[in-house]
């Protein structure tokens, strides 16, 4: 089995270097790489032009992650793909143990490496459990995902961070690939929902080791938007998440996640945070706008919604706390 690499790079000079060489030194796994670059405007394409191996992709960065992934998946050769940003290394052996996990007999499509920061000292991400508690923040306000270190190797995990993730080519096709609509925020969550109610399962691998400078991108600024890209992930990832309910849940439910948005703007008008209810307006005009392409995503999905609707995603009893090690750990 192969692997392509898809990278984001959106100025990402500082971090090249160590990311392409922490590709090249990954053991017992055959690689192609590809960059896609966000046309930007610092060192990067000449970092790139001197690695005549690496494939350059260019998509502007205002369509968002997923879309640039996308454009890369174009000139993507091998059977697996692993997508993450370009502020990120790599232990030797992360990208084996997270194809290993890959089976189409074993309906396993995904596999999710754990994440610590870029110095290494703290971790950020691991595997994903769902916890019936209100969180405004949620997909469905009602559950909350939560981080959990219990979850090991192999067993599954809620959904997979696109920052960094490895997917069978043919189940990310199956699937219809990233929705480029998102531009941060909840695409993950998304794409792990729909290859749920399609019986691909995505599982957690803690010894597949990544380190991220997370926060980075938040500060970069995005010219042709005329914004920086922490206004843009708000606003957009505000109007994901009410997306997220609008693409697979019964209407009541996707009327809840909306009046959360409704609410926090209210709230936020009372309080006199007046730039975070014109963003929390903006969001919910945004979400508007994007209902048609919805509805007839709903009317093409409506065969695998009706077996497998999304609400019962969070009702898995393989997305439950493990209790009985957590219990274990204490003893």
């Amino acid at each position: 089995m192969s692997v392509s690499v898809i990278v984001s790079n959106f100025n990402g000079e500082r971090f090249l270097p160590k990311l392409l060489e922490t590709l090249r030194a990954q053991r017992n796994v055959t690689l192609e790489i590809i960059v896609v670059d966000r046309l930007s405007t610092d060192r990067s394409m000449e970092i790139l032009r001197s690695h005549e191996d690496v494939i350059v992709v260019q998509a502007p960065p205002e369509l968002g992650l997923v879309a640039g992934y996308h454009a890369g998946v174009s000139k993507a050769t091998c059977s697996n793909l692993f997508f993450c940003n370009e502020d990120m290394w790599f232990e030797p052996d992360c990208l084996y143990l997270l194809e290993r996990h890959i089976s189409r007999e074993r309906r396993i499509g995904i596999s999710d490496p754990w994440q610590w920061n870029y110095q290494g000292d703290r971790i950020i991400h691991t595997g994903t459990h769902l916890v019936h508690k209100w969180d405004g923040g949620s997909v469905l306000p009602t559950w909350k995902f939560e981080q959990s270190p219990l979850i090991g190797s192999g067993e599954p995990t809620a959904m997979a961070s696109a920052g960094a993730m490895m997917i069978d080519r043919t189940v990310y096709e199956e699937l219809g690939g990233w929705d480029t609509s998102f531009f941060l925020d909840f695409e993950d969550a998304d794409l792990c929902i729909r290859a749920w109610q399609r019986g691909w399962q995505c599982v957690s691998e803690p010894e597949a080791k990544v380190y991220h400078a997370v926060g980075i991108s938040n500060t970069k600024v995005l010219k042709a938007a005329k914004t920086t890209v922490s206004r843009k992930r708000y606003v957009e990832g505000c109007s994901n998440c009410m997306i997220v309910a609008a693409k697979y849940f019964r209407w009541r439910s996707f009327l809840l996640t909306v009046f959360v948005r409704i609410e926090a703007f209210a709230r936020d008008s009372v309080m006199c945070r007046f730039r975070l209810a014109l963003f929390d307006a903006e969001s919910i005009w945004l979400s508007m706008k994007r209902i048609p392409r919805v509805l007839e995503f709903r009317r093409c999905n409506q065969t695998w919604a009706a077996s497998r609707p999304g609400e019962a995603f969070f009702l898995d009893p393989a997305f439950r706390p493990r209790i009985a090690k957590e219990s274990a750990v204490s003893e």
